[in-house]
Parts: structure tokens; C-alpha cells; sequence
């Protein structure tokens, strides 16, 4: 079952949190009560760093094709022609470019 948890609690109680986020699966992270990200429990023995990674990555991917696809089934009179598909995805690419290079 999905939990949420807010900033304050996790910075005033991390091991309850983490205790919590073992127990639950997975948690919401909010902000003044909107998410902001998602913590996922990793099982040492299952993923190392480059795996997770890759599965970050594949995630990002993931959500900003959903995206695309949400924002043309929201707004049923834009077709997107392929120019315009193509600036989104070199748009979503440049953006975690740009993270990446933030990171380092």
C-alpha cells in the first residue's frame, strides 16, 4: 500500500521514515502537501548503483512519453505531427541533460 510522507517527518524521524518505507513498499514524499518525488525501497542484494540508475533513467523516460501521450488524450484537437514529437522528446532530453550536468 502506497504511504506519503512530509518533508518535516522525514527530516525530524529519517530511520522511522525508513523503517516506514521498508515496511510499506514505497512512499510519496510531499511538500506543503504536494509530491514531490517517490522513495522506493532497493534490496542490496538485487540492484547496485549502475542498475538503479539505469532504472531511473528508464523511469524518465517512461514518464515523459506518458506525458506526450496524456497531453494529446487530454487535448483531442491537437494532433502532434512528427516535428512536433521530435522537439518535445529532444526537449525532455536536454532537460535531464541539463540535471545530469547538475549532479556531477
Amino acid at each position: 500500500m502506497l504511504g506519503f510522507v512530509g518533508m518535516r517527518e522525514l527530516s525530524n524521524n529519517t530511520k522511522k521514515v525508513m523503517l516506514r518505507l521498508k515496511k510499506k513498499g514505497s512512499l510519496i514524499l510531499t511538500d506543503n502537501g504536494k509530491p514531490i518525488a517517490a522513495l522506493i525501497p532497493i534490496k542490496d542484494e538485487e540492484y547496485g548503483f549502475e542498475e538503479v540508475y539505469d532504472l531511473v533513467k528508464q523511469y524518465e523516460i517512461q514518464s515523459t512519453l506518458s506525458h506526450i501521450a496524456n497531453s494529446n488524450i487530454n487535448n483531442p484537437n491537437r494532433n502532434m505531427t512528427m516535428e512536433e514529437i521530435d522537439a518535445e522528446i529532444a526537449k525532455a532530453r536536454k532537460e535531464r541533460h541539463e540535471r545530469e550536468k547538475k549532479e556531477k
